[in-house]
């Protein structure tokens, strides 16, 4: 037969305060001096006090079905120097609207906060999250290359999308680009394309911790007999990519990044398919594209990083973890008709 549970009742005789004051402490809330939130935790360890897991999901079954508070929201944080500017891109819309729809779904109301507002120091963007009873953060990429986000992290659950924040280290979701790159080199194959050549955008693969040139190595090893050497580089406008064209010769070629290749390839009079085949790795899932492509899920990854910041919020975590993960989101395949046709 099981040994009784410790009750938070227990604690608190034993600790000489209120059952509430006992809940606070347990959960990180703000509201206990240090001092006691130690104490109190140290006596719940020397019962063998445990959560009640059930009750936990209970409680969260509870906040879905009632009405979002103010005490249960997240933002999703992003720095774009301009404020107009940052939501035109298809990606920062995206990845706002997955969050916020699977934040409501959790029954947490979801809010936009600029960071990249002048003025908008470390300490002032902390008082705005607080004013707004902000409890759980996803921080948008950065819209420059890696960079360290110095922030007072004890009283939130935090995570970010993408790569680009170097530091410190927190949970993350991000797009699985090692797969959509193979995805692309795969579905070339099997339309019997024997030359395929990938071009890499020097600044994305940087962005984007070296996955593309990563997941590259890992297909010349295997496959070295159907894949040309890589064009890396920042534009295919440079005269090194006519250059790549005349010495690999390649029958279709893999866009990965944002090197505006089919535009170049259009300027130079090459057809699509009919002289070369053509997929976009890092493609959008827009209706009036018809190139062949790899979609990334914006919308998902999005409500992934929501995942990861409710599911810290609802095991009463907050600050940066000892063990950061990290959830990758697989892009999809695109038919379209800039290649063969299966």
């Amino acid at each position: 037969m099981s040994e009784r549970p410790v009750t938070l009742e227990e604690i608190a005789r034993r600790a000489g305060v209120s059952k509430n004051t006992v809940s606070v402490a347990l959960r990180n809330r703000p509201g206990v001096g240090e001092a006691t939130r130690e104490r109190i935790k140290t006596i719940a360890e020397e019962l063998g006090y445990r959560p009640n897991p059930m009750l936990s999901a209970h409680m969260q079954q509870l906040r879905m079905q009632r009405p979002s508070q103010k005490s249960a929201n997240i933002a999703f944080v992003y720095y774009h120097p301009n404020e107009n500017e940052a939501f035109q891109a298809d990606f920062l819309k995206g990845l706002w609207a997955g969050m916020k729809q699977r934040g409501e779904l959790l029954g947490y109301s979801a809010m936009l906060i600029w960071a990249g507002k002048p003025g908008m120091t470390k300490d002032r963007l902390r008082s705005v999250l607080i004013a707004r009873g902000v409890q759980g953060i996803v921080f948008a990429p950065l819209p420059k290359l890696k960079k360290h986000i110095c922030f007072d992290w004890d009283d939130f659950a935090c995570a970010t999308l993408g790569h680009t924040v170097l530091r410190p280290q927190m949970h993350r979701a991000c797009s699985n680009l090692a797969t959509c790159l193979d995805l692309a080199i795969r579905t070339l194959k099997k339309r019997g394309y024997k030359r395929i050549g990938v071009c890499i955008d020097q600044g994305s693969d940087m962005r984007n911790n070296y996955i593309w040139s990563g997941a590259l190595a890992m297909h010349k090893m295997r496959h070295q007999h159907w894949l040309c050497e890589a064009f890396i580089h920042q534009s295919p406008y440079d005269p090194a990519f006519k250059k790549w064209l005349k010495q690999e010769q390649p029958d279709a070629v893999v866009e990965a990044g944002s090197l505006g290749l089919w535009e170049a390839l259009q300027e130079m009079g090459i057809r699509l398919p009919e002289d070369m085949g053509y997929v976009d790795a890092l493609g959008n899932d827009d209706e009036a594209s018809r190139h062949a492509r790899v979609i990334r899920r914006w919308n998902e990854l999005g409500a992934a990083g929501c995942d990861l910041v409710t599911s810290q919020l609802m095991r009463n975590e907050r600050g940066l973890p000892q063990s950061p993960k990290t959830m990758f989101i697989d892009g999809i395949w695109k038919e379209g008709n800039t290649i063969r046709p299966l």
